[in-house]
This record gives structure tokens, sequence and C-alpha cells, in this order.
């Protein structure tokens, strides 16, 4: 499987046209490091663009597009946090920067940015928590397979966890997946309601 680095990975972001399936894109000027920290915060590390934890396990998830009544400030990180493995009360929420190097569009149109941006976010989820699984396995010397990540830790096959934020340093040097396996719709329970009919709005 193709992988790249959380660097790499903070420099890109979906936009519409042709990238749009696959959620990709370079950014300008080929630069290794954009912004020093999303959240401005030296306790906290940035995973991705998105997601941002602390060694004390705060995480803060962000919405990147504008909040004018649709609705993205709760669904944007409600999709990060289905993927991720935590549950919307260990999460703070913050409006990102505006920054479409990092982003793509950040334009509110329509009131399509889960239709346009559902599967880049599940990716991100996704993504950040499978280097949070290989952190952990690392820690213990063990398969990750053996690893499972629930509500903000990793548990292995003999009930030893790990937080999120005892993995965050160990996990920020790994490589992100940009095919990262995602959850089936039976096993949301924050996606309820696209669990149920297929849709989101």
């Amino acid at each position: 499987m193709e992988t790249i680095s959380r660097r790499k990975f903070i420099q890109i972001s979906s936009v519409t046209g042709a990238f749009l399936a696959i959620g990709f894109v370079p950014t300008l000027n080929g630069k290794e490091k954009l912004v020093s920290s999303l959240t401005g915060d030296p306790s906290k590390i940035d995973l991705n663009q998105f997601i941002s934890i602390g060694k004390d396990g705060s995480i803060v998830l962000f919405n990147h597009r504008p909040e004018m009544g649709q609705g993205t400030f709760l669904s944007i990180p409600m999709i990060l946090a289905e993927e991720l493995e935590v549950t919307m009360k260990q999460i703070e929420v913050r409006q990102s920067i505006a920054n479409r190097d990092l982003y793509g569009s950040q334009m509110v149109v329509g009131s399509r940015s889960i239709q346009s941006e559902f599967d880049k976010l599940r990716k991100m989820g996704a993504a950040t928590r499978e280097i949070l699984k290989q952190a952990a396995a690392n820690k213990w010397g063990i398969s990750v397979d053996l690893c499972k990540a629930t509500k903000g830790t990793v548990v292995n096959d003999q009930g030893k966890t790990f937080t999120y934020g005892e993995l965050v340093e160990e996990a920020s040097k790994l490589k992100l997946s940009d095919n990262p396996p995602l959850k089936q719709p039976k096993e949301f329970t924050i996606l309820v309601r696209w669990r149920q009919d297929k849709t989101f709005h």
C-alpha cells in the first residue's frame, strides 16, 4: 500500500473536479511545513490538518468550512470523530484557519460541504486512527492486527491500553496511509442517521 509522510499529508487536501473522489492534491511551492501548529499550543501535536492531540489526551478537531447555520461546525467533526474512534464528549471543536493549501476550497456554496467532503473526512480520521494503533503495536512489540481503537484509547488482545495522548508523539513519526481501512456503516456509533438511510445532510 502506498503511503505518504505526515508532513506531506498536511500539505494535501481535496478540491472539486478530478481530484474529488481521491481527495488529494499537491500544494503550491512544495513547502514541507505550512504552519508550525494549528492550535498554537506546543503541547499538542498535529497529526493532520484536521486533528491535533495533546499528550494529556486532549483532542481538537477542526471544522474547515465556515459555519453559517448549515451545521458544519458539528457535522464535520462528527465524521472525523467516527473514524478516529472518539466520542463527541472527548473532543474540542475549533474553526480552522483559512488556508487553501491545507484544506482546498473553504467556500460555502449550496450547502454541499458534507456531500463533497464526506469520504475525504472519513479517510482523514481513519488514517489517523491507524497510525495511533501502529504506534501502540510498536510499543507493545505486537502485530497491529491485535490492536483495537476505542474511545480515545488503543487496546490489545491482552486488555492492555494506551491513551491517544500516550501514543501521539510516536504516531506523529509514522506515515499516514492514503487508503486506510474505513469502518462499516453498521459499526457507526455517531453517524447513526447515515447508517440507517445511507444519507447524511
